[in-house]
């Protein structure tokens, strides 16, 4: 539990030093857009660090348990844990589609014209089309916004089999089954998403 929340307080870091560097590149306010996505993803890490604080402590106090042994509590309160993670991984990557999308409305980009709504799926292919990202961070992209579907829409319940490899962790996902993953699996993800949204804001704007 503490390293997870280390894991965070090193997350909440990143979002902000992100932010920084996008006001300063762009020379935008920090919480002007494309910078202002880091302030939001900023907000839900620290929303991530308030309940995991309130269930350390709660846990901490607590003497007895309706559960059948110590061993089911653990399971029952990391999955807990789990279902912060993932409810943060959804907000971020939410928020940086909404930020892509006013961002390609509001500005001119290489990655042209869009018919109909502009998902996140579309503008990273269209992205990699235009040399702003590269095939393999494509398909990390392509992982991200296939586990997010997955737990928006199919309780995540895959529909592919597929394995992503990130620097910091796998995301193995199977045809008709749960994605799985440890405590650290989306806070890795995270990582993962809050440097490639830097990459590509600072890419598309020097393109």
């Amino acid at each position: 539990m503490e390293n997870i929340v280390k894991e965070y307080w090193a997350l909440r870091k990143k979002a902000k030093e992100h932010c920084n560097n996008v006001s300063s590149t762009l020379s935008i306010h920090p919480h002007d857009n494309p910078a202002g996505f880091f302030n939001m993803a900023f907000n839900d890490i620290t929303v991530a660090l308030e309940l995991q604080d309130y269930y350390r402590k709660v846990w901490s106090k607590q003497t007895n348990t309706n559960c059948s042994s110590i061993e089911e509590t653990r399971k029952q309160n990391a999955q807990r844990i789990i279902a912060i993670q993932k409810m943060v991984f959804i907000e971020i990557l939410s928020a940086f589609e909404f930020s892509a999308k006013k961002f390609l409305l509001d500005n001119s980009h290489p990655v042209g014209n869009f018919n109909g709504l502009k998902y996140l799926r579309k503008i990273m292919l269209r992205s990699k089309d235009a040399a702003i990202i590269n095939d393999a961070d494509y398909q990390l992209w392509e992982g991200v916004i296939e586990c997010r579907n997955n737990l928006v829409h199919n309780n995540g319940y895959s529909e592919i089999s597929a394995d992503y490899q990130y620097p910091k962790c796998t995301l193995h996902m199977e045809i008709n089954k749960m994605t799985q993953g440890d405590l650290h699996l989306f806070t890795n993800l995270i990582d993962w998403i809050l440097d490639a949204c830097n990459s590509w804001i600072i890419n598309i704007n020097s393109a």
